[in-house]
């Protein structure tokens, strides 16, 4: 039903007539009393009596409230403040959240596989390289057909004792990892196994977590004993690694950029390096 705005002026104070005379107070006069079309005095009164009625119905998206919702006294400004001809927002979506990718803290070294791509979960425990895997219900009754499906891993929440850290923890850890883990002889062990397959599977928890435990007194005294039998020095710290490994790329860039041997004109009669080099790699070629 297509209306102007006198229109619904009109049919607001018509509403505020009606709310006046159920509450006891004399009715109002029109406004604009033009608008209203010439009709008998039955007409008008079934007119308005539908207007009363079909009200909320006629405006359900203009934000108008219904009869019930009105305060008295009614005021035609609060009326219009509350009208609203915009689109109402969706409540919800379709589209699934974004799962989060876990972060290493600064002093820990980065992870060498860097973060899962796929079923990030497993970036937030021990799940021995476990993930979702889909595939199909196969049917052989009346209902014969195939039906995708999923398996997840079978995750616990586990209290595990740490050697080196002197405490419980608490990590998700598949039955997978946990089997595992008995078989290594504990947490420590299986967290500072240096085969590939087993670095691959910690993912970024258990990297940060290995990092914690490499840096217990513990495992510390462990490895200077270890050094110590084997005859080896001591390691660099990582913050001396990383200047040392600064230095490196430095240098490799000023020799890069220094041009000068290659641009300074050679002496008169003196014969070029780069000349006798190549001669002497080409007579070394020949058989």
């Amino acid at each position: 039903m297509a209306m102007d705005l006198s229109q619904i002026c009109l049919l607001a104070e018509i509403r505020e007539q009606g709310i006046c005379a159920s509450h006891g107070a004399a009715p109002k006069a029109v406004s604009n009393p033009q608008i209203l079309p010439a009709a008998s005095p039955a007409a008008s009164a079934a007119l308005v009596s539908f207007v009363l009625l079909n009200l909320p119905i006629i405006f359900p998206m203009a934000g108008l409230q219904s009869r019930s919702a009105l305060a008295a006294p009614f005021s035609l400004t609060a009326a219009f403040r509350a009208l609203s001809v915009s689109t109402p927002k969706r409540a919800f979506s379709t589209t699934s959240a974004p799962q989060s990718e876990k972060k290493l803290p600064e002093d820990v070294p980065s992870y060498p596989y860097g973060p899962r791509q796929w079923y990030k979960q497993a970036d937030t425990g021990l799940y021995g390289g476990a993930m979702i895997r889909f595939g199909n219900k196969i049917s052989k009754g009346r209902n014969e057909g195939k039906t995708r499906r999923s398996w997840k891993p079978n995750v616990r929440r586990k209290k595990m004792w740490s050697e080196a850290l002197q405490e419980h923890l608490f990590i998700k850890v598949t039955r997978r990892a946990l089997r595992t883990i008995m078989n290594e002889g504990g947490l420590d062990k299986y967290l500072l196994s240096d085969r590939p397959a087993r670095l691959k599977e910690l993912g970024v928890f258990g990297w940060h977590l290995r990092y914690q435990v490499m840096q217990s007194p513990t495992i510390k005294e462990q490895f200077r004993q270890q050094r110590e039998k084997m005859g080896l020095p001591e390691p660099l710290s990582f913050e001396e690694w990383i200047k040392t490994k600064e230095e490196e790329i430095e240098a490799k860039v000023e020799e890069r950029l220094n041009i000068k041997p290659i641009t300074t004109p050679r002496p008169k009669g003196q014969a070029d390096p780069q000349n006798d080099a190549r001669k002497l790699a080409a007579a070394e070629a020949l058989p």
